[in-house]
This record gives C-alpha cells, sequence and structure tokens, in this order.
C-alpha cells in the first residue's frame, strides 16, 4: 500500500498537538478546539484523518495520543520551523513576528537537503555564541541549555533511575523518572562534567518528558545533537550520555515492576 504524503495542514495539526502535549497531560478533542479556536467537528475530522494515517491514536476514553510516527513528524516540522526562524532573525534581522509567519510558510516548501544546508550555515555562522566555561562556539539552543538547564533535581519518589559515565572525561549522569500510563510524566537529571554534558542531559529531558517509554527508547544521540544544533567533534560524545541513562531509567522502571510482581506473587 503506498504511504499518503502528508499535507502542510495536517503537519500544522500534527505541531499544535505537540505544543498542547507539553502543556497538558492528556488531551481531547476538546482541548485542541478550545486551545486553537476551531469547531469541534472539524477538530473531529482532522483527528480521523490523523488516526487513518498513523500518526495519532485514540482510546475508548477519547485520549488522543501520538504514535511514534507522529511524535517524529511533528518534531522534524517544529525543528525545520524553528531553524528557519532563527536564521531568519539571528542572521538575516528579520523582525521575530515577521521571521515566525515566514518559518511557518517556508518550512512545508523546503526539501531535506535546503535544510541541511542551511542548518550547517546557521551553525557555523558568527553568530554562534562562545561558552565562557571552555571557550568553543555553540548555537543559541545549545548555550541555553547549558545557562538555563531544565529538569534538574532528583525524584525522591522515581518510578526509575539510570545512571552513565563517560570515562574518557569524568562526566556522570542521574536521571529519575515518574511513570504513568505507560508515558515519562515528569524526568530529573543530576550531572557533574562539561557544557556540553549539562546541555545534552538537559535537552534529554525535554525530549523524553510526556513520550510513552517505547518513544524515549527510541531517543538517539542523533536526536539529541539535532535538537542542540550540533556539536563540536570533540563533544559528540556527551551527546551518547542522556539517551543511555533514559534508557537504564527505563530499564530499572521494568525491573522495579518485576520485581513487584514477584512480591505480590509471594503473598498470594
Amino acid at each position: 500500500m503506498k504511504e499518503k504524503t502528508i499535507t502542510p495542514s495536517k503537519e500544522d495539526y500534527l505541531c499544535m498537538l505537540l505544543e498542547l502535549s507539553e502543556e497538558k497531560p492528556e488531551i481531547h478533542s476538546i482541548d485542541i478546539a478550545c486551545a486553537f479556536g476551531y469547531s469541534r467537528a472539524s477538530v473531529s475530522r482532522m483527528v480521523r484523518v490523523l488516526g487513518e494515517d498513523g500518526y495519532i491514536s485514540k482510546d475508548d476514553g477519547g485520549r488522543i495520543s501520538f504514535t511514534i510516527r507522529g511524535r517524529d513528524t511533528a518534531e522534524s516540522v517544529r525543528r525545520k520551523r524553528d531553524l528557519i526562524k532563527h536564521y531568519f532573525c539571528e542572521v538575516l534581522g528579520v523582525e521575530p513576528s515577521t521571521a515566525e509567519k515566514d518559518a511557518c510558510k517556508i518550512e512545508h516548501l523546503i526539501s531535506s537537503e535546503t535544510e541541511l544546508r542551511l542548518a550547517e550555515h546557521y551553525y557555523k555562522e558568527d553568530h554562534m555564541q562562545s561558552c565562557e566555561t571552555c571557550g568553543e562556539s555553540h548555537s543559541s539552543i545549545f548555550m541555553d541549555h547549558f545557562r538555563n538547564p531544565r529538569n534538574t533535581g532528583f525524584l525522591v519518589d522515581a518510578d526509575g533511575e539510570g545512571k552513565t559515565g563517560d570515562p574518557e572525561c569524568g562526566d556522570h549522569l542521574v536521571l529519575s523518572i515518574k511513570v504513568r500510563d505507560r508515558k515519562i510524566e515528569d524526568i530529573r537529571f543530576l550531572v557533574y562534567g562539561c557544557s556540553a554534558a549539562i546541555a545534552t542531559s538537559s535537552v534529554t529531558t525535554v525530549l523524553a518528558k510526556g513520550k510513552t517509554l517505547e518513544e524515549a527508547l527510541a531517543i538517539t544521540d542523533n536526536d539529541v545533537m539535532l535538537a542542540l544544533g550540533g556539536l563540536p567533534d570533540n563533544k559528540v560524545h556527551c551527546s551518547l550520555l542522556g539517551p543511555a541513562a533514559l534508557k537504564n531509567a527505563i530499564q530499572d522502571f521494568y525491573n522495579r515492576a518485576e520485581n513487584l510482581k514477584k512480591c505480590l506473587a509471594c503473598h498470594d
């Protein structure tokens, strides 16, 4: 069966769903209608179409969630839009609101090759920021995660904990997760290491939060690097820390659930 080509309107809907999923633990059709001012009938139609195309699923309670394919598509479109917006603002000097509107139009038109060339140019140019710690040049996204890391700390009532380290440079990362309905409801990290270790750990938690366990397990070091706008060659190894610790945390969650089953069985 030939796979359908996704239309710009479907891509826009997926991006809106992605933004809404980051704000609300559960999404229903009424939430989409209220958040974006659409009629319930039009929302129901698009939800049905996106479900038929394999981008989202809807359970018996009306809760809407992404499939792995759907979330990957939404994140890819948003990443492309953000790249174009930042390029227009920071390289071309376009006013931010105009850059946002134009990026929303252009994101549907450019090819993967053009996106790659645009990214290479953007991340090499003089708008890159110099890190005060290591002196190397990084993207503004990287510097934001380094200076303002997200989801720091440790969950004392965690459902899973994952640790990993890099013997090459001494970096060490601890991730803790809370799981609800097979989704990562909350995630926190503690890291000892360089600016790249901090930024990659931070962005890993952002990528993982709200995802199902299966989706979180699919996060790779390449996803981390893309989300940060790339890493210097000598810091690429840091991108392995987050996904590795995340996988260990999820495995710990499964191990605890299995041990609880065994314990309950012993008391039956």
